[in-house]
């Protein structure tokens, strides 16, 4: 069984909502999100490929089709719990809301492929 994993990092180097990677994805994350994997893909591109194809999706699917997925809650309790000591309502307020799509049985997943 696969499990959800969420390694410390020896400085994380957080300092909550003045962090440049928050800022990026502040305003419309699902646009400032497509263009960063969009801009990977490009830098990933085959050396032979002249263009690089994506295909960005959204699908619904049952949570029980996801391994591991249980272990998620306790991912997003840990990170309310740590937002929480320092004081950051707006990122309690985003991963408590993340928590509350994890009780549904069906989730929507945003699938992002890329081809050459």
């Amino acid at each position: 069984m696969k499990t959800f994993n969420a390694y410390p990092k020896e400085d994380p180097g957080d300092n909550g909502l003045n962090n440049a990677s928050i800022l990026t994805f502040s305003k419309d994350v699902i646009d400032a999100l497509i263009k960063e994997l969009a801009q990977n893909s490009i830098d990933a591109k085959n050396l032979t490929a002249k263009k690089v194809k994506v295909k960005v999706n959204i699908i619904e699917i049952d949570k029980t089709a996801i391994d591991g997925f249980d272990g998620l809650q306790g991912i997003f309790n840990n990170m309310i719990d740590y937002w929480s000591a320092k004081n950051q309502t707006d990122f309690v307020k985003f991963f408590q809301s993340a928590s509350d799509l994890t009780k549904k049985d069906k989730i929507n997943v945003f699938a992002f492929e890329d081809f050459n």
